[in-house]
């Protein structure tokens, strides 16, 4: 069955293989059928008619598990879009690149989110919740 969205915190999201693009083993236990991902990770599935149940297995794979760093996980299973509405304290920020001097095609990257936005060449819009932040690169791109 393929995804209506798939978003991944970090790197590609692969079928059937590892976030890296190896085996999915998870428990010395080889999948061949399954999803590879990074945190923090939303993949939508739009569920055909008269089906009321959804069964998945869910594990950090042998990959994850020998990273040096350690592994934490929680997953979860939602009904509804989890991120819903932004919140009405939320204000839409709009970055002109001409204001900042800039000409030409940028990558933008969220630096605490450690993801790639994109590449834009006239302005960058952000949706900030009141008291918050963000801390992006803008990078020209060759």
């Amino acid at each position: 069955m393929n995804w209506v969205k798939a978003t991944a915190g970090w790197g590609n999201i692969h079928i059937n293989k590892s976030i890296e693009g190896n085996d999915l083993i998870v428990n010395d236990k080889k999948y061949s059928n399954g999803i590879g991902t990074h945190s923090n990770s939303v993949i939508e599935y739009d569920l055909p008619e008269g089906y009321d149940t959804f069964t998945a297995i869910a594990g950090l794979d042998k990959e994850c598990m020998g990273h040096p760093d350690g592994a934490t996980v929680k997953f979860h299973v939602f009904t509804q879009d989890p991120y819903g509405e932004k919140p009405l304290d939320s204000l839409n920020i709009d970055l002109n690149f001409e204001k900042l001097g800039l000409k030409g095609t940028y990558l933008v990257r969220d630096l605490w989110a450690k993801k790639d936005l994109g590449k834009f060449s006239e302005k960058v819009s952000f949706d900030i919740r009141d008291h918050g932040s963000r801390l992006i690169r803008i990078s020209k791109v060759e």
